[in-house]
């Protein structure tokens, strides 16, 4: 008798990480246009997210729905809880506001009040190890991709 093997269990896509990616599509609908190069880069990452992750049909459709009607983010930041992804989400939304080659002034915008939103005392310390280990990344390669790192830091990995 023969078995398949066992495959390791994904975990489950936590509500904070949800709901990073749901600033990230608004942040991606902000000036009100959805590049090429956008759509490139969430569908890539959103097939990573669905190989790290367990991503259900309702956080699809969501996503779905996000796109078709980008949502507030002063009502998606309190729901982004996890330290490591309000600390990760500012410089995450920061590069890619330039994905489609220019940050527009609705981008900027959105970059702006998220980060006075998440400048907050108590993530200090871990916004500064951030950094550093951010810094340490881009020393070690001249061909380092800061959003590639930034995945990986979200358990997601390198995208395709």
């Amino acid at each position: 008798m023969t078995s398949e093997p066992a495959t390791a269990e994904k975990p489950p896509l936590s509500d904070s990480l949800f709901h990073v990616w749901r600033c990230l599509i608004s942040l991606i609908m902000a000036d009100g246009l959805y590049h090429q190069a956008e759509r490139k880069f969430l569908d890539s990452a959103i097939r990573a997210l669905e190989q790290a992750y367990v991503v259900t049909m309702d956080h699809r459709i969501t996503f779905a729905d996000d796109l078709r009607e980008p949502q507030s983010i002063h009502d998606l930041l309190p729901k982004v809880t996890e330290p490591l992804h309000r600390v990760i989400l500012p410089y995450f939304c920061e590069y890619i506001s330039l994905l489609d080659g220019s940050q527009g002034q609705a981008e900027k915008d959105f970059v702006k009040q998220m980060r006075e939103h998440l400048d907050t005392p108590d993530l200090k310390p871990q916004q500064v190890e951030f950094q550093k280990a951010l810094a340490a990344k881009k020393a070690e390669s001249r061909y380092f991709y800061p959003v590639d790192y930034l995945l990986q830091r979200l358990g997601i990995g390198r995208l395709e």
